[in-house]
């Protein structure tokens, strides 16, 4: 959650229930591949607007078998009261 003051960490309170790995295709090979997963972040802020950034971390996978290699993403929401 970004203030004024900087980026801080926002706990997950969703209980996580399916513990499945999310495999995506590159967008190479399938332009429409997507995954989904579910987040519900705890947040006490009474303030009109808020950014949230949620980052996405895994393995880069080869020939379908996971690499040690890491990659990332991350996307901003703006809450907005």
């Amino acid at each position: 959650m970004y203030k004024e003051t900087g980026w801080s960490e926002v706990e997950d309170q969703l209980i996580h229930l399916n513990t499945e790995d999310i495999i995506l295709k590159s967008i190479k090979i399938d332009a429409a591949a997507t995954g989904t997963t579910i987040i519900r972040p705890k947040l006490t802020s009474e303030v009109k607007r808020l950014t949230l950034r949620v980052y996405v971390i895994g393995y880069l996978y080869k020939d379908h078998k996971k690499t040690e290699e890491k990659t990332g993403a991350f996307i901003d929401i703006v809450l907005k009261k």
